[in-house]
């Protein structure tokens, strides 16, 4: 009911299909006369459980790729845009603001490339391929600014957002690694050193504004 069908299935798959790994390691010591009955059992395991997960078409798989987009763009955008707040806010709802600010504008970006993205050869809603990718960005958006609202110590409301944003990471990760069969160990580690590394170099760049300009909020 949290993740869905598709999801549910595709995660209870994997034990089958390492189940057929093991058949094909003993392929060997199957007897020559057993061989071909062998080899058809194996492909039929196979066709069976490619089938059966092929049964569930839930309206948001197809756009999961735009889901994720959304996410991703947000995480990396977000929590560098608070972390340059850092460097130039005095209140943290100031930088919790601007994060959602920046949300709100980015999610509306990110819809209209996504809907043009989508009218060259997907096979799917372009429309809809806006919508999830602007409400997934905006979301994450929410996510990481609301820690700014709720303490006035700004390096515990970054810290705070910063775990957040790992925790989606590891979500979007693993779900995506059951889905599409993708590794989760890559998926998580590229995304969140792109995140820490953006958020390390706007909050360097906040500082070196914040010394430039010498004017604080």
């Amino acid at each position: 009911m949290l993740l869905g069908v598709t999801f549910a299935v595709k995660y209870l798959e994997r034990n089958e299909m390492a189940t057929i790994k093991k058949y094909k390691q003993v392929a060997a010591l199957i007897p020559q006369r057993d061989k071909a009955q062998f080899r058809r059992m194996v492909a039929d395991e196979v066709e069976h459980e490619n089938k059966f997960a092929g049964q569930f078409e839930e309206p948001h798989i197809k756009y999961i790729s735009f889901i994720v987009l959304g996410l991703a763009d947000a995480l990396v955008e977000i929590a560098g845009i608070h972390a340059g707040s850092l460097g130039i806010y005095n209140k943290t709802e100031l930088a919790g603001l601007a994060g959602i600010i920046a949300g709100a504008a980015a999610s509306i970006a990110m819809a209209s490339a996504a809907y043009a993205q989508a009218k060259t050869g997907f096979q799917g809603s372009a429309t809809l391929s806006a919508v999830y990718t602007g409400i997934s960005y905006f979301f994450t958006a929410v996510i990481l600014a609301t820690p700014y609202f709720l303490t006035n110590v700004m390096t515990l409301a970054l810290s705070t957002s910063l775990i957040f944003a790992v925790l989606l990471i590891a979500f979007i990760s693993a779900y995506g690694s059951v889905i599409s069969g993708s590794s989760f160990k890559k998926d998580f580690t590229e995304i969140t050193g792109i995140m820490f590394g953006a958020t390390v170099a706007l909050f360097l760049l906040g500082l070196l504004i914040r010394n430039l300009v010498g004017i604080t909020f």
